[in-house]
């Protein structure tokens, strides 16, 4: 079971914020949304995870990661994680507490 004491990662939540340039289009800008504590495990399961792309006849490999961090609201699949200069596309995010101390974060990271 997972405790407090787990959580010894610093990591920002981030959000995108979409906004005209006055010209006809649009910037993306990220911003910090949530900055928490987190237990960050690598996810090697390659069946449900773990994948190799080929681009260009080079194999490159995709990194799954696992964050859990205490229960928060309003964090989705449209946020990214930035930890140790690394950044997490989040994939999916897994309530899998039912007294909501805990919520799961299933992450790539961008190469």
């Amino acid at each position: 079971m997972l405790k407090t004491t787990d959580l010894k990662k610093l990591i920002v939540i981030e959000e995108q914020e979409v906004y005209s340039d006055n010209i006809g289009g649009y910037k993306q800008n990220w911003f910090s949304k949530f900055v928490v504590w987190a237990q960050c495990k690598p996810l090697y399961n390659k069946k449900q995870f773990g994948h190799e792309i080929a681009i260009s006849k080079q194999l490159n490999s995709v990194n799954y990661y696992e964050f859990c961090i205490r229960y928060r609201d309003g964090i989705t699949n449209k946020m990214r994680i930035r930890s140790d200069k690394k950044i997490f596309n989040i994939i999916k995010v897994v309530d899998f507490d039912p007294e909501k101390k805990f919520i799961e974060l299933i992450a790539q990271e961008i190469i």
